[in-house]
């Protein structure tokens, strides 16, 4: 079975994987409207409030892939749709080029495993072009992602 690494298998896009996206990109930022996330777990919890605000069946940190002598664990996993989602936090001392390098890891993990694949990129300011460097990771890749600016 091909590889397919967004929300969705090859081709059109379903409503329901659109209809996530969607809840996400709309539902991140305003979950951070006091402050900014100080660390990962706090972007994991929104988008865990927001998959279940959604109805969406997960599993969080508990699935791994494992890949020789190590094993890796995606943030959430959704076995209806073979889809691992990723969250990464740009912060001050996580930027641009450690986010890739994680990045770069986790695809060659998770796609031992899962046919789709998600990034969600949440960059409080520190990430010249986050939407860039996604479209990037797509073209290169066939990754895809958000990119949601704090």
């Amino acid at each position: 079975m091909p590889i397919s690494r967004g929300w969705s298998g090859p081709g059109r896009a379903s409503t329901d994987a659109l209809d996530l996206e969607t809840a996400i990109e709309r539902a991140l930022r305003p979950a951070f409207r006091k402050r900014p996330p100080t660390n990962e777990t706090e972007v994991q919890d929104a988008i865990e409030d927001i998959l279940n605000a959604v109805g969406v069946d997960f599993i969080r940190d508990q699935e791994v892939a494992p890949v020789g002598p190590r094993a890796s664990r995606p943030d959430l996993t959704i076995k209806a749709t073979s889809l691992a989602i990723e969250v990464k936090l740009a912060k001050e001392n996580h930027g641009a080029a450690d986010i890739q390098e994680d990045m770069n890891t986790d695809i060659t993990a998770y796609t031992t495993q899962w046919t789709r694949l998600r990034f969600v990129i949440y960059d409080v300011g520190v990430v010249a072009d986050p939407h860039r460097m996604m479209r990037e990771n797509e073209r290169l890749f066939g990754i895809s992602g958000l990119a949601i600016t704090h």
